[in-house]
C-alpha cells in the first residue's frame, strides 16, 4: 500500500484506533528504567553526570511509598560469570 500524502497517512492510522486519547488508569505504578551504575556513574564508558536526574526520581519514588503505589524496577542480569551472554554489551 503507497500513501500519497500526510492526510492519507493521517486517516490511515486513525482508522485503526492510532492517535486516540487512553487516559490514566485507576491504579498508578512507576517504572524506573536503567538506573544502573554503567549509565549513572561518569567514570564508566556509558555514564554521565545524572546527579539531577537521580535527585527527582528519588523524590518520586519516596512519594509513591508514602503513598503505597507501586513500584517495579529493572535491571540487567547475567547469569555466566565470563559474561558469555551479554553479547555486544561485555565489549562496552
Amino acid at each position: 500500500m503507497t500513501l500519497t500524502d500526510d492526510r492519507d497517512e493521517a486517516a490511515f492510522f486513525s482508522k485503526r484506533g492510532f492517535g486516540l486519547t487512553i487516559g490514566f488508569g485507576s491504579r498508578p505504578a512507576i517504572l524506573s528504567i536503567d538506573f544502573i551504575n554503567g549509565f549513572t556513574d561518569e567514570s564508566m564508558p556509558l555514564g554521565a553526570n545524572l546527579d539531577s536526574e537521580i535527585e527527582a526520581s528519588l523524590a518520586v519514588l519516596d512519594t509513591a511509598r508514602n503513598n503505597s503505589i507501586p513500584i517495579f524496577d529493572t535491571i540487567v542480569r547475567y547469569d555466566d560469570e565470563n559474561l558469555q551472554d551479554a553479547g555486544v554489551w561485555q565489549k562496552k
